[in-house]
C-alpha cells in the first residue's frame, strides 16, 4: 500500500508544480478499494467541480495502474468540499 501511496505523492506533487500550485494534500484509505486524496490550498487551476475532479482521478487511477499494476479507486477532494457533500446528503437523508 505505501508503493501506491508513495506514486500518488509523487504523481501529485508533479502535476502541482506543472500547475504552479502550492498545496498539501492528505492521503487516507488502507486499500485500493477506498483511497480519499483530499487537496487543500488556495487551487486556482483546480475548481470543486466533479467534471475536473473526475477527469484528474482518471488520470491518477490510469498512471498508478501504470506504475503499480494496481487499478484503486480513488476520490478526489479539493478543499473537502465532497466530503462536506456527502455528510450534507446524509444528513438530508436521515431528516426525510
Amino acid at each position: 500500500m505505501e508503493t501506491v501511496k508513495a506514486a500518488i505523492r509523487s504523481y501529485l506533487a508533479e502535476l502541482l508544480a506543472i500547475m504552479d500550485e502550492e498545496a498539501t494534500f492528505e492521503i487516507e484509505g488502507d486499500s485500493c478499494d477506498d483511497l480519499y486524496v483530499n487537496l487543500t490550498g488556495s487551487l486556482f487551476s483546480l475548481p470543486e467541480e466533479r467534471p475536473v475532479l473526475q477527469a484528474l482521478q482518471h488520470l491518477l487511477r490510469v498512471h498508478l495502474r501504470r506504475v503499480t499494476g494496481k487499478d484503486c479507486k480513488i476520490i478526489l477532494d479539493v478543499n473537502g468540499a465532497v466530503k462536506r457533500r456527502r455528510a450534507e446528503l446524509i444528513r438530508f437523508a436521515l431528516t426525510a
